[in-house]
């Protein structure tokens, strides 16, 4: 209804806007103190497009001091639910530029957006920029988003297909794979991967502004996103791309519990996602993904790649932090932790290593239903944090216990020196942390024997040292792990452990065996070569997408 708008005069005598949302409650649409300085929060907003739409305009505080910048050739459209706010704007920004503009309010909706229809006929080749008064917009999202939907479709109906210029968009900053699968699209056929470069980005307006340029530019088959990783926490990537019809594919390389938090309520049907572990893909389906696929991890040849034979230095090693104190700090930092909770995490993270896969939330929602614990919170977010602190409190135990055990073998860790000391005491040899994309390959090489320990948030999935150690050229004796069996012949191109006895009596074997390393090394690498790269990863991604 219009009539809940209210203007007012705020501090600084100008005009202020509010909304009553009830008898009681409002929710401004500018400051009460001093709206003329909304623009200084807004920073340096480019015009780029051809069309301009103000998706919420207010009063135009957020632009007054830019309308100036608007090109003369450029069509404005503004769309606000009130009509007051639409003629104030009119008289007090755009009283030079009436023939250039097209106005929707919710009064005029339906008349507006038939125009609009109309003229969409000269809009091909055009491109098409949404500036957003956040306020504004926050109060009548459904009805911005249903006439700028509509705006976008008229767009698609009366545009020629566009040219691409990129098979897909990579969201790219310096997280775990990203710079991997830049590499590897670069080397699938078709036009070079358009990079999303989020982490430059400062604020919301700047961000929106940056993704719907390049995205008209580029026109990309898809987005790929590692881990939900540039997403932005309002929504406005997959609105963007389920509005113009573009898949965003996910890969999940963690587990998705904590990652979806902020992120669940946004997923759609334009978004497609792939895990690493196959035990999160029903999870992954109720939270809306249009489909749902397991793809294993791969290697980068380009940075694991073998040399001319070396001798190894180090008999027995395992690369890897400890998942000690520290880094279980960080996750407790994310919750309401308090010490009372250990016995639990104590409990659930030793059952949890009977158990590999066991539903740890599952199991505390349980527990607290029939009362056998009490836990201080019972909210989604601190039940979850709380289930990722019992699963990799399982996974520190199980490194301790392994390489603990081996220490009378002479074993050296490599990485998280400080924590593994804090783990195991100043008796084990350890190495300072390493690049993993200088020095890496060279470690690996250098370990004769090189032990692997899966997380325990992958039940069934292997790490990236199955793929990493081979392709080096050095041997790997790795923990038992259904995925490992489905990508290599076990026995010829892989050795899995089922024991710490059985593990100890594989490094006696191996450890003198060096021709047999090699073999299965060797055989290990033609099978990651073949079937277990990046660009192979990459190519399933864009199969997928298209089919």
């Amino acid at each position: 209804m219009q009539e809940n708008l209210e203007l007012f005069t705020a501090q600084s005598g100008q005009l202020s806007a509010k909304v009553k949302t009830d008898e009681t409650s409002y929710r401004h649409l500018h400051s009460l103190v001093k709206p003329e300085d909304e623009h200084v929060h807004f920073g340096d907003i480019e015009f780029w497009g051809d069309i301009i739409i103000f998706a919420g305009i207010g009063l135009g505080y957020h632009i007054t001091d830019k309308i100036d910048r608007l090109p003369s050739s450029t069509k404005i459209i503004i769309i606000d639910y009130y009509e007051t706010c639409i003629e104030h704007c009119r008289k007090a920004l755009f009283s030079e530029r009436q023939d250039s503009i097209v106005t929707v309010s919710e009064t005029s909706e339906h008349d507006s957006v038939s125009s609009l229809q109309s003229a969409s006929v000269h809009w091909a080749g055009k491109k098409i920029q949404v500036i957003k008064h956040p306020a504004s917009y926050a109060v009548h999202r459904e009805f911005y988003e249903r006439v700028l939907s509509n705006v976008f479709s008229f767009e698609k109906r009366s545009s020629p297909a566009p040219q691409r210029k990129s098979e897909g968009m990579l969201l790219y900053g310096k997280f775990f794979l990203q710079e991997e699968l830049r590499r590897a699209q670069e080397q699938v056929n078709g036009p070079p991967p358009a990079l999303f470069l989020y982490e430059q980005l400062s604020g919301g307006i700047t961000y929106e502004s940056a993704l719907q340029k390049q995205i008209q530019e580029q026109r990309p088959d898809y987005i790929l996103s590692v881990n939900m990783k540039g997403f932005d926490g309002s929504g406005v990537l997959p609105w963007y791309a389920q509005t113009l019809g573009m898949p965003i594919v996910v890969w999940f390389v963690d587990d998705p519990h904590p990652i979806l938090l902020h992120q669940k309520q946004f997923v759609n049907k334009s978004m497609i996602a792939f895990c690493w572990e196959k035990a999160y893909l029903p999870y992954l389906k109720s939270c809306g993904f249009d489909s749902v696929h397991c793809l294993p991890l791969a290697a980068d040849p380009s940075l694991f790649s073998e040399h001319s034979p070396a001798e190894p230095r180090v008999d027995l090693g395992f690369v890897g932090s400890a998942m000690g104190r520290e880094f279980l700090d960080t996750i407790k930092s994310r919750f309401m932790w308090n010490d009372a909770l250990s016995p639990l995490v104590d409990m659930l993270s030793n059952k949890l290593l009977e158990q590999p896969g066991l539903p740890v939330r599952h199991v505390i929602d349980e527990l607290t239903e029939n009362k056998v614990v009490t836990l201080p919170f019972s909210d989604e977010r601190n039940l979850t944090w709380l289930s990722s602190c019992i699963i990799h409190t399982a996974s520190m135990k199980k490194r301790k216990a392994i390489i603990g055990s081996l220490q009378d073998r002479g074993i050296e860790t490599f990485g998280d020196p400080h924590g593994w000391r804090e783990l195991l005491g100043p008796s084990l040899k350890t190495h300072p942390d390493i690049d993993y994309t200088t020095q890496l390959c060279q470690t690996y090489r250098e370990i004769a024997v090189n032990t692997n320990i899966t997380s325990c948030q992958m039940p069934t999935a292997v790490n990236q040292r199955v793929f990493d150690i081979p392709l080096s050229g050095s041997f790997v004796l790795s923990d038992k792990q259904e995925q490992l069996a489905e990508l290599f012949e076990i026995g010829t191109e892989a050795i899995w452990y089922e024991s710490i006895e059985d593990l100890k009596e594989k490094i006696n074997h191996y450890k003198t065996a060096s021709d047999q390393r090699k073999a299965i090394s060797a055989a290990a690498r033609k099978r990651i070569l073949a079937e277990h790269t990046y660009e192979k990863r990459v190519g399933e991604i864009v199969k997928r997408v298209k089919s």
